[in-house]
Formats: C-alpha cells, structure tokens, sequence
C-alpha cells in the first residue's frame, strides 16, 4: 500500500478563506524523457535549489513568489518509488498510466526517477514519449514548510519535503499552463469521487434499513456504520 499523507485532513473546504492543501504542479525546462527500447524510461523530475517564478491562488488571494527544492525533499518517495506512476497528460486515472516507478534515486543535479512501461500499451506509449509528449510535469502537495505559511509576494520558498502524488509526461510542460489544466482535471476528479462514495454510503445505508423494516437484528458493526451517518443529511437512507 502507498503511504498516506501525515496529519491533517486534506479534504477540500468549503471555507472560501481557508488555506486549501491543493494539488500543485511544477515543470522544468529541459527535463526531456529517455525512453529506452525495452520500455524503461528515465527522466530527471525536478532539479535541487534552482529558483523558479510561481504564481498561483492561495485561499482567496492571488501570489506571486519564487519556489526551489531541497535535496531530501523526495526522499519519502524515494522509499517506495513503485506507487509513483507515469501518466499520460494531467491525468492520474487508471486508463491514462503509462507505467508503474522502478526506481527514484538522488543525483547532484536533482531527483532522477526510473519506470517501466506497462506491457499492454508500451507501443504506444513509446511513440507518445518519443515524439509529441516529451515533457515532465510533477504533481505533489507540500508537507514542510506547511502550504500557505511562507508564500508571500517576492519570498523565496525552500520545499524541503514533499509528497510525490505521481509524474505526468505532457506536450505543455510550461508551468502556467500545466497548473490550469491539473487544477481543473483534479477538481472534476475530486468531485466524481465524491459522488461514487456518497452513493456507495446511501446504498449501504438503504440496505440496513430495509434489514430492520424486515425485523433482522442489526451486527454490532452495521449499527455503528448507521451512527457514523445518522446525522449526514443527504445520506439518509429513502423514504
């Protein structure tokens, strides 16, 4: 199993002014991909201490400020580089990956990670990477320093660990146009996850109350799932 993220909860908030912990997307000129011709691919995913300009929204306040990685910041992932997939675009659902993390190794220049092209679809993938998307964009969230602490006009913000949520090969790696496309697919992605599980709750939820209305003693487990929802408003069970 991949590791979870520490700490807080990392749901989206409905709060317009809170400080949301959001997906945040980077690219980095000249992070070309190496495809090889046994379907491994190699690429160096973001380079140590080089200042990039960022701009973006944080809460309800536009931000503009300069961002560069520590040596380390990826070393969680380091430690478990098979859940690290290569995906297709700004897309991390199952029918775009490409391929599953080999390996994540620290170099002097940066985090250089390896995967291997899955079997089904390595022909293709070959020609997408070796052509059109030869671009690298990296989607994490931030652990230290926390998201929102340090971003202030003009400051430089040191990443000095992340969360490598999965690698994208992209024909748009410019920055300002990746973050967009991520933010928007994410979004969407988010709220179809959303769905699936407010409906997987309301038909569990139907299936214990049609058990009662039919007289059948509830397990000890079942009645601590209808707590657990009883004050849920849109997960009630019909009537």
């Amino acid at each position: 199993m991949g590791e979870q993220m520490p700490g807080r909860d990392h749901h989206r908030s409905t709060s317009a002014t809170a400080v949301l912990v959001e997906d945040q997307v980077r690219s980095f000129e000249g992070m070309d991909l190496d495809v090889k011709p046994d379907g491994l691919v190699e690429g160096l995913i973001v380079p140590w201490m080089r200042p990039v300009d960022v701009n973006e929204t944080i809460g309800d306040r536009p931000v503009s400020y300069r961002e560069q990685f520590a040596r380390g910041s990826l070393d969680r992932a380091m430690r478990t580089p098979d859940r690290i997939g290569l995906a297709f675009g700004h897309s991390d659902r199952f029918q775009d990956r490409l391929g599953y993390g080999v390996s994540l190794r620290d170099s002097e220049e940066g985090a250089v990670m390896q995967w291997q092209l899955y079997r089904s679809t390595m022909e293709k993938a070959m020609d997408v990477l070796g052509s059109s998307h030869r671009g690298l964009s990296m989607t994490f969230r931030t652990i230290r320093p926390q998201y929102g602490q340090l971003e202030r006009d003009g400051a430089l913000v040191t990443r000095e660990q992340v969360f490598l949520r999965y690698v994208a090969a992209t024909d748009c790696p410019v920055y300002e146009d990746a973050q967009v496309l991520a933010l928007r697919d994410r979004a969407a992605e988010l709220e179809e996850e959303q769905e699936q599980h407010r409906m997987k709750v309301r038909r569990q939820l139907d299936l214990l109350a049609w058990l009662q209305e039919q007289g059948r003693d509830l397990t000890p487990r079942q009645l601590e799932y209808l707590e657990q929802h009883r004050d849920v408003p849109d997960l009630q069970p019909a009537t």
